[in-house]
């Protein structure tokens, strides 16, 4: 996410730490992450804050996104955007 604040504070669990998911060609690192959302926020609200992800981005995350956008001639669009 852009920012924790889009979680009720205490809210926030992980019911799942690294876990690794394999498949044929590729193995994943993956994490459960469950929280309350601020009442002020939708869902539309939720999914902006995570797109794009952390590992394709980087960190943190504005930062990293204005920088690939002042190094890299055109847009990742959807895939990978930033």
């Amino acid at each position: 996410m852009t920012s924790a604040a889009s979680a009720i504070p205490g809210s926030i669990q992980v019911s799942q730490l690294l876990g690794l998911e394999s498949y044929s060609s590729v193995h994943h690192l993956t994490s459960v992450v469950e929280g309350q959302l601020q009442p002020e926020l939708n869902w539309v609200d939720l999914l902006r804050g995570c797109w794009p992800g952390g590992s394709i981005s980087g960190a943190p995350k504005l930062r990293a996104c204005q920088r690939l956008q002042e190094l890299e001639p055109t847009s990742r669009g959807p895939y990978c955007g930033s």
